[in-house]
């Protein structure tokens, strides 16, 4: 859920948003899973900095890439606490120089 105007927007899997949802489906190491955020909470060319704990192979960031845009926001960059930097999952995403890193992990 979102409160209009707040710092918070929540992105989750199918069902659990109230409201009109736009959704975005991405490929997973086994498989395939979508994502969905309220229209509502992004307004026209807001700038959303898009917050996950792990960039992996990409998807998830990915995903939420699609649905800032299909809400006609903008993404402002990509904060991560880890990445996994053997799997290059910044590749998959549309501003891939707009990632911070916390903590890198590597071979």
């Amino acid at each position: 859920m979102c409160i209009r105007d707040s710092p918070f927007i929540a992105v989750r899997k199918p069902g659990k948003l109230p409201g009109e949802c736009a959704s975005a489906s991405f490929k997973k190491e086994y498989g395939e899973d979508t994502l969905e955020i309220q229209r509502h909470c992004v307004a026209k060319g807001m700038r959303v900095l898009l917050v996950d704990d792990l960039l992996a192979t990409g998807g998830t960031l990915s995903a939420c890439d699609k649905l800032v845009e299909t809400c006609e926001g903008k993404v402002a960059g990509y904060l991560v606490l880890f990445t996994i930097t053997a799997l290059h999952g910044e590749k998959m995403l549309k501003y891939p120089e707009l990632v911070k890193t916390v903590i890198s992990l590597s071979d």
